[in-house]
This record gives structure tokens, sequence and C-alpha cells, in this order.
């Protein structure tokens, strides 16, 4: 990845709001934000800041996959992709339609370190007093470009969050990042 795909996929990433749990699951009695939701939260922010995102289905004989990419439209290159396998409870058009709808809501929610947030503030992990609080700590580590920047996110504003729900979450997206950058780091060197 370059510098200038990975500066504008972390200004995305920063960019983003959590979607909003807007349907409810009767079977396992919870709410969540459905595609609509997840997309709505990403797409206009994407196409603000120069990317696509691309999604289709592949098959080889009986396994399915839908394949998630992102690209950085000015660079030309592939910022994140993911394969997730789309597994049926039963055979036909229905189930794997919706099969295909749940792998698509969490390939993106994964892709772009979701978390389903009720409008009052409790997310998927426990009470969470304020959301906005948890959104700045995950913009601020989607941002970061150097190791420095998340030690001092950590020490800063991830210790400070008020719910370790909230701690917890932005805690393993800030190994993610460090993962990220470390690697970039790695590349960069190597290309030159």
């Amino acid at each position: 990845m370059t510098i200038e795909a990975m500066k504008a996929w972390a200004a995305l990433k920063a960019s983003i709001t959590m979607p909003k749990k807007n349907n409810r699951n009767s079977h396992f009695k919870n709410s969540y934000a459905d595609l609509g939701q997840v997309l709505a939260a990403i797409m206009p922010v994407a196409q603000e800041h120069g990317f696509l995102i691309q999604q289709a289905v592949h098959g080889e004989g009986v396994v399915n996959w839908l394949n998630t990419v992102v690209t950085h439209l000015e660079t030309g290159v592939a910022v994140a992709q993911s394969n997730y396998p789309l597994v049926q409870d039963k055979p036909g058009p229905q189930p794997l339609g919706s099969c295909i709808t749940y792998a698509r809501r969490y390939a993106l929610k994964t892709l772009f370190d979701m978390v389903d947030v009720d409008d009052d503030g409790v997310s998927a992990h426990g009470q969470m007093p304020k959301s906005a609080e948890l959104d700045r700590a995950f913009n601020l580590i989607n941002a970061a470009i150097t190791v420095d920047d998340l030690k001092h996110i950590k020490a800063t504003i991830v210790a400070d969050l008020p719910a370790a729900a909230h701690r917890a979450a932005a805690s393993s997206r800030l190994k993610t990042r460090y993962t990220e950058i470390i690697s970039e780091q790695g590349k960069n060197v190597n290309d030159e």
C-alpha cells in the first residue's frame, strides 16, 4: 500500500460513525444495525474520500464466498479486502440471500471496525454511557500513522474511557492498527 493510500484509508476510517441499531432479532432477543444502516454509515464517507467498495459472491463447487474489496481510486490500491464464507443452513435462494446479506454486513463491519450502537448510547458490548467517546477513540486510532501515535492514544484516550467494554473494544482496535502500521512500515522499507 502506498503512503498516499494509507493516509486516505486512515482518514476514511477516522470519519466513519458507528451504525445505529434499527432491527430486532426475535430469535436471539437482541438488536442490531441492518445492512442498510451499515451501508449508510460507510458509503457517503467512502465516496467523499475517494474509495470504491465492491462486494461479489464467488463459488467453487458447493462452497461460496463473499469477496469484499475496498479500493483507493486515486492510486488504484486495494487497501482492504476479506473473503467471507457463505454457509447455508438450508438449500435454496432465500437462505442464500439471507446468508449473503449477513456476510455483507459483517464483512463491512469488520473492515471498518464498526460496533452497533443504540440511539441511547448502549453498545453490543454492554452499557456505555457515551458512544461519542468510543467513536472518538476509534477515529484517533484509525488516523494514527506511527506506533508512537498509538502509544499516546492508549495512554491518554483509551485508558480514560469510562466503560470497561469501551476500553476492551478500543484496545482490540489498537492491536489491529499496530499490526497494520508495522506491516506498512516493513513494506515501505522493502519498496525503497
